[in-house]
């Protein structure tokens, strides 16, 4: 049984991290204006996700109780890859959270990783609008 958890643990690395590469090159291209609103969108997710039961199944439509993680990524990074930009960046938003979530225990050292990249965008994004806010509020 411990095989098969570590084999299906490495089969969701490999597709998070096929995810990962794809919208991490969209995070780079971003203009400034881009970002604001994509980290506006971050915010929001982050904190329904928090207060979501179980983080991350957050936005997840099919979860078994013996899996480990719900559709919601898979349907974030498809709708990340919209040709509508309000939508791409909602998936994009959507993914960051829940994929945050998901690797924040995760007992395989790539998936370790992949959480330390995943949550320097993240952070950096809530940290963008919370900044945004403030200069808002101060001004």
């Amino acid at each position: 049984m411990k095989y098969l958890t570590r084999m299906l643990a490495f089969t969701r690395l490999m597709t998070l991290r096929r995810q990962w590469k794809a919208i991490r090159a969209i995070l780079y291209l971003l203009s400034a204006e881009q970002e604001a609103k994509l980290a506006t969108l971050v915010f929001g997710e982050a904190l329904r996700a928090e207060r979501h039961p179980m983080p991350q199944f957050y936005g997840s439509e099919h979860v078994e109780s013996y899996q480990p993680w719900g559709d919601a990524v898979d349907k974030a990074y498809e709708q990340s890859r919209d040709e509508d930009p309000r939508w791409a960046y909602k998936g994009i938003a959507t993914w960051l959270a829940v994929v945050f979530y998901e690797t924040r225990n995760a007992p395989l050292a790539g998936l370790q990783t992949l959480h330390k990249e995943v949550a320097h965008d993240f952070e950096r994004l809530r940290a963008l609008h919370e900044r945004i806010l403030a200069v808002r509020q101060a001004a």
